[in-house]
């Protein structure tokens, strides 16, 4: 019963990495600044990355103490972005801000 409750939260975890990809992916075609864009691809590919490696610890390719807890230090990066001086799409620092909540709620288990 208890490997059962894992798989099903580690599949949840899979969903939501998958869903963060998307967003960053889905948010990244539509900005025009290129660092920004560059921001955005780059945190799909992270996303990418965990989903993969969540997969591949829940299909037995890694060891049991892979998937230690560690302490989160939140750097609080977010306080101190500046809004781009030649950004074109209106939301953009509120697509950011949902975007960093996002991330946040994504690595949140039922």
């Amino acid at each position: 019963m208890k490997e059962k409750k894992l798989e099903s939260l580690i599949d949840v975890a899979i969903d939501r990495e998958m869903e963060a990809y998307n967003f960053y992916r889905d948010l990244a075609d539509k900005v025009e600044d290129p660092n920004i864009k560059d921001t955005l691809e780059y945190l799909a590919g992270e996303e990418q990355k965990h989903r993969e490696f969540l997969m591949g610890y829940r299909d037995g390719r890694y060891e049991s103490d892979s998937l230690r807890l560690v302490d989160v230090v939140d750097y609080k990066i977010a306080e101190y972005l500046e809004e781009p001086s030649n950004f074109r799409l209106g939301n953009c620092i509120l697509n950011w801000q949902i975007m960093f909540k996002n991330e946040r709620l994504f690595h949140r288990f039922p």
